[in-house]
């Protein structure tokens, strides 16, 4: 019996709901929003019509709206805390039984797509939702589904009452935030959450196809076929591979940053070297490294968390945009040194909660944050029981007692404010675009400090600002030469004077063996609506890629014309390559010979292909991490 003793409180009730329920679960998961989308494509294009891609897109974008307000009339009926919770106690899977694909990237793409709408449009205060264990009589956490679900696990000479009835000793024992206001309405609309989001991505992924040129048909049963393109659907089939492989993180501002330099120096003295922490979904469900066992942790052989914990030096990532500094200031009123520190700080509570900083008592202080920790590996989140106020006052404890640093308190409320969820910030949030998302959830009695937010809130803080001189791409430049030579690499740059005094600029060169690289470098800035494959978006993007192709090009026959020049000798190479370099992994629009340099491997190609081009196997330490 004293194993049910150590569930999760909602354990044993989500099992029964589960079982109860489990054809209303499945009807919302699946079929609801399944036919809801069907009959709107019914309604909107006739059937067995070829619909264009430029007349199908706007009418789909529209749909997907629609979509959007199906789920706001279910989420606007509680707080984003209450959904959050929820969310994150259910099975990080999607059913088999969906129409489409299940895999691990698209997991991740409907959880993130569930999780933003959770904080569009849930409510940010909802009395009596919340109680503490200590302070609820047992019968009422849950709405009292805590005690039918523990009571439905007797049996084989264990009485349910009995487990209910020690279970609750413990829970007034160890006092914790639980849900008090619960129905089993409650229980099936988290599964109608994920039901309509699963929809969404469907049709973000629909849109980005018409973006790039796919022609539909509506059948009437109100889904739809593409257009046999044998041309058009392998090259979206190579562009959604490369992209599951892409180790690369960059800012939509179009500066790729190496993860190798996103580690924390231990021995600098740079104040921007604060270790950020976050957790990502465990979407690929990979077993739970011993190494976490550092945070006095013990897993099971085989054990599978919801979430792997990273970090990365935030300093450094506001270092290689040091050229926005002027103009982030502008719009958000604060620098970035004080941004990095108060994200470290926040980041802190995941391993290091309140209670541990002042408790004299060591066994009491790892208890705590061993809590904390594991907390972070299944939930995500921590909650911070108290106001915002009271969130502020410990910040301000945890910069001058763990990060040595003092600041105004009217500056960090400034820098807390811009990532606390409020009406205004809800009202910008958009699910396709991934942001913009909140770390701090505030809600009545305690705050979620969410810090899975935090690659999205670095991915996207930049955007709506300017790069008025155009640094992006001298910056990525450099960062990309620095790259190569970290990876052993000996990278040629510069002018290149031919001996008849003719120049060209190249941005990268690398001779491996006889074969000669060179890489025109590019960072075209990432619009939000390129997520939706806008088809002016596309185009935009491809009119620029394909001029930085051809300069590569021309660059390629250059070099071979003029193996050597007065200032270079490229004569030992008996073949030349080029190619372009992109921060993103970039849509490659036709599969003829001009744009790939053999098959699979484009001449458009972000950092980490090119790694695996010269052969250095790339890094896959923040794989993903805009989940």
């Amino acid at each position: 019996m004293s194993e049910y003793l150590y569930l999760p409180y909602h354990h044993a009730a989500f099992n029964l709901l589960g079982k109860i329920f489990s054809d209303e679960i499945n009807f919302v998961l699946i079929d609801k929003f399944a036919k809801f989308r069907s009959e709107l494509f019914i309604k909107k294009f006739t059937p067995g019509k070829v619909v264009e891609s430029e007349e199908a897109w706007p009418i789909v974008r529209e749909i997907l709206e629609l979509i959007d307000q199906e789920m706001r009339a279910i989420i606007q009926r509680r707080s984003v805390a209450y959904w959050l919770h929820l969310y994150r106690r259910i099975g990080v899977y999607l059913s088999p039984k969906h129409e489409s694909k299940t895999d691990e990237i698209t997991l991740g793409l409907v959880r993130q797509i569930a999780e933003l709408a959770i904080q569009k449009h849930g409510l940010l205060s909802a009395p009596r939702e919340f109680g503490r264990s200590d302070e609820l009589g047992a019968n009422l956490i849950l709405g009292g589904w805590m005690k039918k679900g523990l009571k439905s696990l007797g049996g084989d000479g264990r009485s349910g009452e009995t487990i209910f009835r020690r279970y609750a000793s413990l829970a007034r024992k160890n006092p914790t935030w639980v849900i008090r206001d619960f129905s089993k309405r409650d229980f099936v609309d988290i599964y109608a959450i994920e039901g309509a989001a699963y929809q969404y991505w469907r049709l973000t992924a629909l849109l980005r196809s018409l973006g790039k040129g796919a022609r539909i048909v509506v059948s009437s049963e109100g889904d739809w076929d593409y257009t046999p393109n044998r041309k058009l659907s392998e090259l979206i089939e190579s562009i959604d591979r490369r992209a599951s492989k892409s180790g690369s993180f960059s800012s939509l501002l179009g500066i790729w940053i190496d993860s190798e330099t996103l580690r924390p120096a231990r021995d600098s003295e740079d104040p921007l070297t604060d270790a950020v922490f976050f957790p990502i979904y465990n979407i690929y469900r990979a077993k739970t490294p011993k190494a976490l066992e550092i945070f006095g942790a013990r897993f099971a052989e085989n054990a599978v968390m919801n979430f792997f914990p990273l970090f990365l030096s935030a300093g450094a990532f506001f270092r290689h945009h040091h050229f926005m500094r002027d103009e982030f200031i502008k719009k958000r009123g604060y620098d970035f040194e004080l941004m990095v520190s108060v994200l470290a700080a926040l980041s802190s509570f995941l391993f290091l909660p309140s209670r541990s900083l002042y408790s004299d008592d060591e066994k009491e202080k790892e208890r705590y944050k061993l809590g904390a920790f594991m907390q972070t590996l299944t939930r995500g989140y921590h909650l911070f029981l108290g106001t915002i106020d009271d969130l502020m006052a410990m910040l301000m404890d945890r910069l001058s007692i763990v990060f040595s640093k003092e600041f105004e308190p009217v500056e960090v409320r400034r820098v807390v404010d811009s990532m606390t969820l409020n009406k205004g910030l809800q009202g910008k949030v958009s699910p396709w675009s991934n942001g913009p998302r909140s770390v701090v959830i505030p809600t009545d009695g305690f705050c979620v400090l969410d810090l899975v937010s935090v690659p999205a809130l670095l991915r996207s803080i930049f955007a709506f600002m300017t790069d008025q001189f155009g640094e992006s791409g001298t910056v990525f430049e450099r960062l990309f030469r620095e790259a190569l030579s970290r990876r052993g690499f000996d990278v040629s740059a510069g002018v290149l004077t031919a001996n008849d005094g003719s120049e060209r600029e190249l941005d990268a060169g690398v001779l491996v063996g006889k074969c000669l690289y060179l890489f025109e470098c590019v960072s075209i800035e990432r619009p939000l609506d390129y997520e939706i494959g806008r088809p002016r978006t596309m185009k935009i993007r491809r009119e620029r890629l394909a001029e930085k192709l051809d300069q590569a090009r021309t660059l390629g026959e250059f070099v071979r014309r003029n193996p050597s020049g007065r200032n270079f000798d490229f004569s030992s190479a008996e073949e030349v390559v080029y190619a372009v370099v992109s921060p993103f992994t970039e849509w490659i629009w036709d599969n003829g010979g001009e744009l790939w340099i053999r098959p699979g491997v484009p001449r458009i190609l972000d950092p980490d292909e090119v790694f695996s081009l010269l052969g250095h196997a790339p890094s896959r330490s923040l794989r993903r991490v805009e989940i």
